[in-house]
């Protein structure tokens, strides 16, 4: 399989198939996969009565084709809910039978967590704050392929923003 990028993050894929005798088959495939913009947001992050939310936007062909958006069980923090909606995203993907999805997220930390950290070495065998939930994320990314783009939060970008607006309406913020 050989990706290439196009306009955006639309996937399009060939397949090399072999054929009868030495003959290959070049079959053009054009996915047209989703770009999923993800978001989470917590009022009073820290503090012990913080309700935290996640979001995510699906856009295929520069429209938006869904949205998604729900509170987070569990530990109530702003990681929790970015966590949490890049999750949710990777599950409405292999639910809705994609063989890719492109995710767009403003949060370092959680592209980070499931793309760059071993989390073995990282945690030494201790329960971190969002290991489990990381954990479930990258056994989820193990089912799909999942490229990730980093966004600068709160710079313009009409998808991101709208993810952003989605889960900071769950829990009161305003701006």
């Amino acid at each position: 399989i050989f990706p290439l990028r196009g306009v955006g993050a639309t996937m399009l894929r060939f397949r090399l198939q072999r054929c009868t005798g030495n003959s290959i088959r070049l079959k053009f495939k054009s996915l047209f996969m989703p770009d999923i913009y993800t978001d989470g947001a917590c009022s009073r992050n820290g503090q012990e009565d913080a309700k935290a939310s996640w979001s995510f936007v699906v856009v295929k062909n520069h429209e938006k084709v869904y949205e998604a958006s729900g509170f987070v069980t569990g530990k109530q923090t702003n990681n929790t809910g970015e966590l949490t909606a890049i999750n949710e995203a990777i599950h409405y993907a292999i639910d809705n039978d994609y063989e890719s999805v492109t995710i767009y997220s403003d949060s370092r930390y959680a592209i980070d967590s499931l793309t760059v950290w071993n989390l073995d070495k990282k945690f030494k065998g201790q329960q971190k704050a969002n290991y489990a939930l990381i954990k479930d994320t990258k056994s989820l990314m193990e089912q799909i392929d999942v490229s990730f783009v980093w966004v600068r939060g709160h710079a313009n970008n009409w998808y991101n923003d709208m993810a952003d607006s989605l889960a900071n309406s769950l829990v009161g913020i305003t701006y």
